[in-house]
Order: structure tokens, then C-alpha cells, then sequence
């Protein structure tokens, strides 16, 4: 599944458009949002190759990779969340 990241102008940045390769990409966002596209993209492309050599699917590889970058104690605190928030029924 591909996703838009901005909506400022109509196709300016799709998930399959590369940051640096979108002519309008540089009056839309500040630097720092660049850098975190072009880090978003990375990993969207390591998802995709690791999907494509694994057979395991890409958007549940990128959520890891994305997972991976947290510390421990923010894994586990969204772990918990999520296990609060589940209905566990016997």
C-alpha cells in the first residue's frame, strides 16, 4: 500500500517519488521535514527490499524498521498502551 505524505500541492511528494527528485519538494517543507522524508524513504525502500527477499510484506516490515529506531522503554510504554486498550476475553 502506497501513502501521500503531503497534501500541500497536488502530487508534489508521492511514496513513490523520491524527496530529492520532486522539482516542487523544496518550497514545501523545511528542512528538518526533509530529512525526515528522506529518512522515511530509506527505510520505505529497505522495507521493500527486505519484503521482496523475505516474502513477508512490506508495510508490516517498515512498521518494525520504524519500531526499531525507538528506545526500549518506548516500545515497551506503546506495548502496554496497546495491550490496555485490546479486549482480552476467556
Amino acid at each position: 500500500m502506497r501513502h501521500r505524505r503531503l497534501s500541500a500541492a497536488p502530487g508534489a511528494l508521492t511514496s513513490s517519488a523520491s524527496a530529492s527528485q520532486t522539482p516542487r519538494y523544496n518550497g514545501l517543507v523545511n528542512q528538518s521535514e526533509r530529512e525526515w522524508i528522506e529518512h522515511d524513504d530509506a527505510l520505505r525502500a529497505r522495507a521493500r527490499e527486505l519484503a521482496r527477499m523475505t516474502g513477508r510484506d512490506e508495510d508490516d516490515l517498515y512498521r518494525t524498521l520504524r519500531h526499531l529506531e525507538r528506545t526500549p522503554s518506548e516500545r515497551l510504554e506503546l506495548g502496554l498502551r496497546h495491550a490496555r486498550l485490546r479486549v482480552h476475553g476467556k
